[in-house]
């Protein structure tokens, strides 16, 4: 009698799994067809191991993750979080820093070695930052200065860039120019956060996993982008009201350098998200295991 009422638990049980696979497979395609899939994300890092205007570098710092999505239209979405991480440890470690606990992150410029960033990316619209970022700028030429590596391990990083001679495709600033001069206004203090979104014709890329890809593989040591911030109201144990530009670059090599791993070891493939279609799949196979299992229960 235990048996049998388990056996029935279990025929009864099946169809409402399957019920509740289907129903978020339903659930999550129709979320994709409407909301876009997203591709992976990566991050990108400014300190002194990529360059800094100051030897040693004040300990100033930055990240922007790039989140890229495919939308139901075709385009492609681009989200930027800015974020100032100036005094987190984790982006001083194995640094010669002057030991900055706060900053204001003030603008972050983009250069493409090959054309126009711009026309590249082919920019639709864009939604920008409140109160820093505020500002998009095209051909800033306003960051002036010799870069070089700040690093505690035999000068290590990616070596001494001149600012003189870039031209920056695009700029984020919290004023009229990259370079910032005068008193900060409104920029993020450390540990603060903010948002920009893009939106951008698929002209050069198929999809965002592809354009996500071309960031990737450009951001490397002597690779085809280079991005730069600006800091200002630098202040820490060896500083005061001072000021930064820092070189940025993936932070996996930053990473790679902390581990002690070599600049040499590749960056990570990016992770391919499921399609509808895999999604599907995985719904097969869940349906066979639901039938494998009645037929067990019932022998």
């Amino acid at each position: 009698m235990q048996l049998n009422n388990t056996i029935k638990t279990s025929v009864k049980t099946a169809p409402n799994f399957l019920g509740k696979v289907l129903g978020a497979i339903s659930l999550a395609t129709a979320g994709a067809l409407t909301l876009g899939l997203p591709a992976e994300a990566f991050t990108i890092g400014y300190n002194g191991y990529f360059g800094s205007t100051n030897d040693p570098a004040t300990g100033a710092s930055a990240t922007v993750d790039f989140t890229f999505n495919d939308n139901a239209d075709g385009t492609i979405g681009l989200e930027l979080l800015l974020t100032n991480t100036t005094g987190q440890a984790d982006m001083t470690e194995g640094l010669t820093t002057d030991g900055a606990t706060e900053s204001e992150f003030l603008a972050i410029g983009l250069d493409f070695a090959d054309g126009n960033l711009a026309d590249k990316l082919n920019i639709v619209s864009y939604s920008l930052g409140d109160p820093a970022f505020d500002e998009l700028v095209y051909d800033d030429a306003s960051l002036r200065g010799g870069t070089s590596s700040s690093t505690a391990i035999d000068g290590e990083g990616w070596g001494d860039v001149n600012l003189n001679d870039i031209t920056f495709d695009i700029g984020l600033v919290t004023s009229r120019t990259i370079l910032s001069t005068g008193n900060p206004r409104d920029g993020l203090n450390a540990g603060e956060s903010e948002t920009v979104t893009f939106t951008l014709a698929p002209t050069d890329f198929v999809n965002a996993a592809e354009l996500e890809q071309w960031f990737v593989d450009g951001l490397v040591e002597n690779g085809y982008i280079t991005t730069a911030a600006r800091f200002k109201a630098v202040n820490g144990d060896n500083i005061d009201g001072g000021s930064d530009k820092l070189l940025g670059g993936n932070l996996n090599e930053y990473s790679i350098f902390i581990e002690g791993g070599g600049a040499d070891d590749p960056l990570p493939a990016p992770v391919d998200i499921p399609e509808p279609a895999t999604t599907l799949s995985l719904a097969t196979f869940a349906l066979g295991g639901i039938k494998l299992r009645r037929k067990a229960e019932q022998n």
